[in-house]
């Protein structure tokens, strides 16, 4: 996906990547995006007008109008798809 795609999106939308996904979605190195998780999610979330779910431990919520959300629990077998998590509002 080109990210310059996301644009042109009109209605409400949700993006999900892991950080090598956002690594090259937003053509930036990994080490660049594993430092900078929050401040990416964030300017991609409002940039984009998206919400970004930025996966990983301690996964990112961010909202477009700047309100943002860390999953501060979990553990490996939080991978598995429908185990469902818990976000804590900052």
């Amino acid at each position: 996906m080109n990210i310059s795609s996301l644009k042109k999106i009109k209605v409400d939308y949700v993006i999900t990547p892991h950080i090598g996904e956002m690594s090259r979605l937003i053509n930036k190195d990994l080490r660049y995006v594993k430092k900078n998780r929050l401040i990416v999610a964030k300017k991609i979330s409002r940039d984009y007008n998206a919400v970004v779910v930025l996966k990983g431990a301690a996964t990112i919520v961010a909202e477009p109008l700047g309100k943002y959300y860390i999953n501060t629990t979990g553990n490996p077998g939080m991978a598995t798809a429908g185990s469902g998590t818990y976000f804590q509002e900052l």
